[in-house]
């Protein structure tokens, strides 16, 4: 049994859109309600995923793994850098 669906979603729309999205509904064989939810599900299902990962040739994989096998050695520029930016950090709680 499908779960039972409880929450609302309400939203405003100009009267030309509305007629635009019955039209599409109906269209599909939809209810209005069931158009709407299933395009903006689609669409939601499609932000999201891009957000869970990203996807990289073998070729740059390979390469990020090189990386992380052999780090780059600190130069005095790097590590200068590190020391101020613990400085930072460490002055930061100061801060109200």
């Amino acid at each position: 049994m499908a779960p039972r669906k409880t929450d609302r979603i309400e939203i405003r729309v100009a009267p030309e859109q509305r007629q635009m999205l019955e039209q599409a509904a109906w269209y599909e064989g939809l209810t209005l309600s069931a158009f709407v939810l299933g395009v903006a599900a689609e669409r939601a299902e499609q932000v999201t995923d891009t957000f869970r990962g990203t996807a990289v040739s073998p070729e740059k994989f390979a390469e990020l793994l090189a990386w992380l096998d052999e780090p780059p050695v600190a130069n005095a520029k790097l590590t200068e850098g590190f020391r101020r930016l613990r400085e930072l950090r460490a002055g930061a709680d100061t801060f109200e």
